[in-house]
């Protein structure tokens, strides 16, 4: 995310919040699935540099690090 590339992850947790599905890449649960988001990746150079932007910005917006102790001190507050 942070190097502005898609991700393929699995579809549990926090991957939910990390990774918009279908615009920031990709979240799977079948074999079918990992194979599908990675023939898409492989095979469509825009997708995969439009959802790398997506994830680059979701990033920033979400996790970047000054972002993450702005949250951490409002909880402490």
């Amino acid at each position: 995310m942070a190097y502005g590339k898609p991700v393929i992850a699995s579809a549990v947790g926090a991957n939910y919040a990390a990774v918009l599905h279908g615009e920031s890449g990709f979240l799977a649960k079948t074999l079918d699935e990992w194979h599908s988001a990675f023939e898409i990746m492989i095979t469509n150079r825009a997708l995969s540099l439009s959802m790398g932007q997506a994830s680059l910005n979701h990033f920033v917006l979400h996790y970047e690090l000054q972002h993450v102790q702005n949250k951490i001190a409002r909880l402490l507050q």
